[in-house]
């Protein structure tokens, strides 16, 4: 399925030549498959090849060189993750409409400089970067550098206040500087998801940040949780 996903975005072959290439019996059979893994049609994922541009990226296959081995099987990332039910919560974070991934860094620089304006956190180690996706638009979602807080009250001007529902969740840990993330990634969507008999489920999917495992962006001794919807 991520060849077809190469083959969609970086060529021009017909839709139906490619669900025959990889062993579909029909255009529609490929249709249903690649928006389940996917949450959006081959059609649109060609037309709107911008606004998927993080989706490609993050899913795409890419050859296994040794650095990415060891990252897998010297336990840069859990290959069995924990399956949960996390209850349902309230976050406060600055908001931004589907930024790119170098946007990314600068967002939280301005979420950190502006703590102190938050007054009531439940839990000063914890960060989330949050993800909300728009109905089945993958390439709309909402972004949040956030934390946890006891009620919605008293929202500094700027802010937003986040309803994270109750939800089942698979869990991966992420070990290691945040370069090799995307590596993380590639294994969750590339590998795992299509082998696990689980689907994405309605809800926020995030990355959480305890300061006590976290020691900056570029530690090979961080970890990041992350945080997927499943049903």
């Amino acid at each position: 399925m991520t060849h077809a996903a190469h083959d969609l975005y970086m060529t021009d072959e017909r839709i139906l030549d490619i669900s025959l290439k990889y062993h579909f019996e029909s255009q529609e059979s490929f249709s249903r498959a690649f928006k389940k893994l996917y949450g959006v049609n081959p059609g649109n994922f060609r037309k709107y090849k911008k606004e998927y541009h993080t989706l490609y990226m993050i899913t795409e296959r890419k050859r296994l060189d040794r650095k990415k081995i060891l990252h897998f099987y010297e336990g840069g990332v859990t290959m069995e993750p924990k399956i949960i039910t996390k209850e349902a919560f309230k976050a406060v974070g600055l908001k931004s409409r589907s930024p790119q991934p170098g946007e990314i860094p600068a967002l939280w620089n301005e979420f950190r400089n502006r703590l102190s304006e938050l007054n009531n956190i439940k839990n000063p180690h914890i960060f989330y970067g949050l993800i909300e996706r728009q109905g089945e638009k993958v390439r709309s979602f909402n972004y949040y550098p956030s934390q946890e807080i006891m009620n919605g009250e008293d929202v500094p001007e700027g802010f937003e206040c986040i309803h994270v529902m109750e939800n089942q969740y698979v869990v991966f840990t992420h070990k290691g500087s945040l370069d090799k993330l995307s590596d993380t990634y590639h294994y969750i969507y590339g590998n795992w998801f299509p082998k696990s008999g689980y689907d994405f489920a309605e809800g926020c999917e995030f990355e959480l940040m305890d300061s006590t495992r976290f020691f900056g962006p570029m530690d090979e001794n961080s970890e990041i949780d992350i945080y997927i919807p499943i049903k």
